[in-house]
């Protein structure tokens, strides 16, 4: 005989915010994000947590976008490095804004490349 469990959904949402936290750690951890990110998890989510999905969705839309010119800026055989060092620069602007931190350092390697390249050129 199987016994179903049911869930409060009071103890589903102490579930829920466990896992994240527990995410948010792990993250923090990997130095994927800093304490600005966590600020921004933690403290909105609790007065609104619609602010969070929105500001996440709208970040990733926007990288999305610039990582989208920067392939369409390398695929052409005359890169100028310049333009996607200012691209970079927007990344990192939007990225130091929510905490990420990983993006932001992957971005900072690509600009000292591109300054290299652009000496080169």
């Amino acid at each position: 005989m199987t016994k179903i469990v049911r869930l409060s959904s009071a103890m589903a949402l102490r579930i829920l915010k466990e896992i994240q936290l527990g995410l948010l750690n792990q993250m923090l951890k990997k130095g994927l994000v800093n304490d600005q990110f966590e600020h921004l998890m933690i403290s909105k989510r609790a007065q609104n947590p619609q602010f969070v999905v929105q500001t996440l969705e709208d970040y990733c839309a926007e990288i999305e976008a610039i990582v989208s010119r920067m392939k369409n800026d390398i695929e052409i055989p005359d890169v100028d490095f310049s333009h996607l060092v200012a691209l970079c620069d927007q990344i990192i602007e939007k990225s130091t804004r929510i905490g990420a931190v990983h993006v932001k350092s992957a971005c900072l390697l690509l600009v000292r490349t591109c300054e290299q390249r652009n000496k080169k050129k």
